[in-house]
């Protein structure tokens, strides 16, 4: 439980320094209305001329005689503090979902309630409507604010509907729960995505920052390659365990043998990131990643290189937690500025850890079918799911004959 108001002291040259006051808002999970304890002083006249504001115990039974006289005057929830603690990370609606067994992760929530401070806040605060209520709100006065926040922030078409979502499903669950009567956000229309096409690494390209890797943290290479062998995302890679990585041998029709190996991911903690941790994997993205051999045997190589002998892949320099995406960001651009793609290249182009996934379906559209491609880089599209959740083992052990061949790099020194 958060105190109500905090203390805190100001310097003002050779006088004595002053105390100021800030009180905690639920809405922006922050300490707001920050303001000089004097000036508290001050307004009660006569009855506190007896406090100072340079002593904290006379700061404090200020503060308390104010609040105790019913200031400060505490308005209704607005339409804006309702959204902002929508979407808090312990809010009321994350608390329900979670009750009900649902998932909501809190990089999902910090995202929806930064572009609500970001450019919603901001937009009320200007023009003095951050006094509106939940009631006040129609789909003209949500469909001018996305328009003039286009115009006077430069936000794209996909950042604007973004922030639409974020306050239609805060809006829906308003009307479900009786406080509005319709969600206004319904007849709000949606604004046009210019997705630019993103430049895909050549084998050329690949098999070189591959190498570059190579000669730093090994860590970092083997995280690289497992991206560009098997597209899985980078918090995928950063969350794997050990116990995930599995294997099988299979007797050819040679007589020979042969042994298979694949990567399973499920709802439960197959990703990682710093925000939320450990926990399941995207949306529709559970499954099973065949891993070619080279690279299967550079992940079990690599756990066993873990200091804190634990079940971390890509062990970090905490026991308990897994290295960070920004060292494996950090080695990857790195890489890319020795062979050449400097840093505008590689944001022109949208190289980032991501690309490996980009790479990985266009070298394996060439080398296996769409179905089992589909499946393997477990497509976001509910049907999509619902058809490629499960491969076959043949399937299985086509697409890791194929993912072998994705991309070239020597095996010596690994």
């Amino acid at each position: 439980m958060r105190a109500p108001y905090i203390l805190y002291k100001r310097g003002a040259g050779k006088k004595r320094p002053t105390y100021y006051v800030g009180f905690w808002s639920e809405a922006h999970q922050d300490y707001r209305d920050r303001q000089s304890v004097q000036r508290i002083i001050d307004s009660m006249g006569e009855r506190a001329a007896y406090l100072n504001a340079t002593s904290r115990a006379a700061a404090d039974a200020a503060v308390q005689m104010w609040l105790a006289a019913g200031s400060p005057k505490r308005q209704g929830e607005t339409w804006l503090s309702y959204l902002l603690a929508f979407w808090g990370r312990d809010g009321e609606y994350a608390v329900r979902l979670r009750s009900a067994g649902k998932r909501i992760t809190n990089a999902y929530a910090d995202n929806n309630k930064w572009d609500l401070a970001r450019f919603v806040e901001p937009y009320l605060a200007k023009r003095k409507l951050s006094g509106l209520t939940l009631s006040q709100v129609d789909a003209r006065f949500i469909e001018d604010m996305l328009l003039a926040i286009q115009k006077e922030c430069g936000a794209s078409g996909r950042r604007l509907n973004q922030i639409r979502q974020a306050i239609s499903v805060a809006m829906k669950e308003a009307k479900r729960l009786g406080k509005i009567a319709r969600n206004p956000v319904t007849d709000v229309m949606k604004f046009r995505e210019k997705r630019k096409p993103r430049k895909i690494l050549t084998r050329v390209e690949a098999t070189n920052l591959l190498s570059k890797l190579k000669t730093g943290d090994r860590r970092v290479f083997v995280a690289n390659l497992l991206g560009a062998t098997t597209g899985m995302r980078l918090g995928e890679c950063i969350g794997l365990t050990i116990d995930r990585l599995h294997e099988e041998t299979v007797k050819l029709d040679d007589g020979s043998s042969r042994t298979y190996h694949w990567i399973e991911l499920d709802a439960e903690a197959s990703n990682w990131t710093e925000a939320d941790r450990h926990h399941g994997a995207k949306s529709g993205s559970i499954g099973e990643v065949p891993v070619p051999a080279t690279t299967a045997e550079l992940l079990k190589r690599l756990h066993g290189e873990n200091p804190w002998r634990n079940e971390w892949v890509f062990w970090g320099g905490h026991k308990h937690r897994p290295m960070t995406a920004r060292d494996i960001w950090s080695g990857y651009n790195d890489a890319c500025e020795q062979i050449g793609i400097e840093t505008e290249e590689r944001k022109a182009r949208k190289l980032g850890f991501h690309a490996w996934r980009h790479f990985y379906v266009s070298v394996m559209r060439s080398l296996s079918d769409a179905r089992s491609v589909q499946a393997v880089v477990r497509h976001a599209n509910e049907a999509t799911t619902k058809i490629y959740s499960h491969l076959t083992d043949e399937q299985r052990r086509e697409i890791t004959d194929a993912a072998g061949g994705v991309i070239q790099y020597q095996e010596s020194g690994l």
